[in-house]
Parts: C-alpha cells; structure tokens; sequence
C-alpha cells in the first residue's frame, strides 16, 4: 500500500495485540502500558545510543558479554571491573593475580581510611611490590612485603615493617617502627622510636 500524503492516527494504533503501541504522546514495543516516550519490554539490540540527559539503571548496567568488563548493581551500591560480583564498593580484579596493572590513577590519589595490601605479601617475598613516589601517612601503615618508596617519606604514626622496605629521600617517621623484617633507609632520616624484632635496619645516610 503506498499513501501518498501524511499518514495521520488521531486516537492511537496497536500492531500484532501489543507488538507495537503508539498513542498520547507515548510509544510501546512489546506492551501497551506505557509510562514514557519510549518504553520497550524484552531486550534492546542497537549499534549506538546516543544520551543527552540523566540515564538511570535501576537494577543493573553490564558492559561488556554478560557484564564481564563493567558490571553496576545499583541495588547493592556495588561497582565491579571484570567481575559481575562485585563485594565491595569499588571491586576492581585483574585477570591475574600478579604481574599485570589492574588499577591506574594519574594524579593525586587519597585514602582517609585503611590500606591494605593483601596477596603474596607473606613477609619474606619480593613480589608483589608497592612502588611509590611520595608517601604522607598519618595513621598506622603495616607493609608485609617488599616496599620501595622513592622519595620523601613522613610517618606522623606507627610503621610496622613484616618485609624487606626500601625508604629512598628524606624519611621522617614521628612515632614508633617496629621492623620484624630489614628496614632500609637510604636518604636524611629522622626516626623517633625503633623496635627492632630479629630484623634489620640499615642506615645509609641520617640527619
């Protein structure tokens, strides 16, 4: 059927009981009850979305084959990256255990509450490694592992060494160090209070 002119429904259409519904304003895929502009009911394939206003998931947003790259439980509050279980707020898991960068910030990163690191971290093992630059803590920092800071280093509070650490720049630590591994300090070091349990410190240059 060709019509040549405008095609004009005034009081709504329906296709197939329900396959498609247009009326007031509102259309339907695959039911009739509409409560917006668009409402489909069953899955949505399309090459490209493209959203200029507020989008909201109310259960779920999965990125990537069954949410395998970016999975959002907005019932739990929880955010996974590579997992679709996320256990934490932000639970972010890389393919493997060690040796390949699962997170990466460029700039400024703060934590105002614990730091733990987890793993391999057994007191006598080099790997996995922390590698920083800076470090400014002001609570209690507990490394069971290997450790290289490359700069300054200010401790405000207790370090509790369980591994090999490597303190490279000027290290201020204002409270007590306990060192059941080696502790080694190779910038201007200021330590207040050390107790050393069968381990070591080695002080290559202090003020």
């Amino acid at each position: 059927m060709a019509v040549n002119k405008n095609f004009v429904v005034k009081n709504g259409i329906e296709v197939g009981q329900g396959l498609l519904f247009a009326d007031s304003g509102q259309v339907g895929v695959g039911t009739t009850s509409t409560s917006a502009t668009l409402e489909v009911k069953g899955i949505t394939h399309s090459e490209g979305i493209k959203v200029s206003g507020v989008t909201t998931a109310v259960s779920k947003l999965q990125v990537g084959t069954g949410g395998t790259t970016l999975f959002v439980d907005a019932e739990a509050g929880n955010v996974g990256v590579t997992t679709t279980v996320p256990a934490f707020l932000l639970d972010v898991r890389s393919p493997v255990s060690s040796g390949t960068t699962a997170l990466f910030v460029q700039g400024d990163a703060q934590v105002t509450g614990d730091l733990t690191l987890g793993g391999a971290l057994d007191g006598g093992s080099t790997s996995p490694t922390l590698t920083v630059d800076q470090i400014n803590v002001t609570g209690l920092a507990t490394f069971g592992g290997y450790v290289d800071i490359n700069n300054d280093v200010d401790f405000s509070s207790n370090i509790n060494v369980g591994g090999i650490s490597t303190l490279g720049g000027y290290v201020d630590i204002n409270d007590d160090v306990d060192i059941s591994g080696t502790l080694n300090v190779s910038g201007i070091s200021t330590l207040s209070f050390v107790d050393i349990n069968n381990g070591d410190i080695v002080v290559t240059s202090i003020g």
